[in-house]
């Protein structure tokens, strides 16, 4: 029955946050959205980041864009990686709820808030949003998968994820992250590996 319950939540959720994304994208738009456009469209033409243009952002999102763009027109490429981002996010943020003992109930209300929320507000997809995501992903990770060095390896690398979507709050996602890791763990030479993966990953 519980399962069955979470399957229909997941479903739900799902839904809201597609739909909720759809109507950003189609009905909002603000100057800070053009920049992931702008980059992309310089990719297409030919450009690197960093050599051909400065940018304070990672190279990320502009490339995750790229990549939509071979399947897709540039419109229907952001809007799919738009509603990507905020569907993950609200899935991740019910996980999370539900980590951390809250009821199902409140694990719903909060990834239906997290899928009209989370992106929507902003428009689309944006460097901040994708770096949370990948910094909430390494969070939960953290807390549901079993002890492994491959675990360590895995968090590390999204944790690069963020770094490089968004350096400044990459670098703020990742600190959190690894004092958490710290404050589970006992001071000896396993924690020593584990922090020595989660660099190794970030490195990939």
């Amino acid at each position: 029955m519980k399962i069955l319950l979470e399957k229909k939540n997941y479903i739900f959720i799902i839904i809201n946050a597609c739909f909720f994304q759809f109507i950003a994208c189609l009905f909002y738009i603000n100057e800070d959205l053009l920049t992931p456009i702008s980059e992309v469209l310089r990719i297409i033409e030919g450009q690197i980041t960093y050599q051909d243009y400065s940018s304070h952002n990672g190279p990320l999102l502009a490339l995750l864009f790229y990549f939509f763009t071979y399947a897709f027109e540039l419109f229907n490429a952001y809007l799919l990686l738009s509603i990507l981002i905020n569907v993950s996010f609200a899935l991740v943020s019910y996980k999370i709820l539900l980590l951390i003992n809250c009821n199902n109930n409140i694990s719903f209300c909060g990834g239906l808030l997290a899928g009209i929320w989370f992106l929507p507000m902003m428009g689309g997809a944006y460097y901040d949003h994708l770096s949370y995501l990948f910094g909430f992903l390494s969070f939960y990770l953290v807390f549901r998968i079993k002890e492994t060095h491959i675990k360590y390896l895995i968090i590390g690398t999204l944790m690069g994820l963020s770094f490089w979507t968004k350096p400044s709050l990459g670098f703020i996602v990742s600190l959190f992250v690894g004092i958490s890791i710290i404050l589970l763990n006992e001071l000896n030479f396993d924690l020593f590996k584990k922090i020595l993966f989660l660099i190794i990953g970030g490195l990939l």
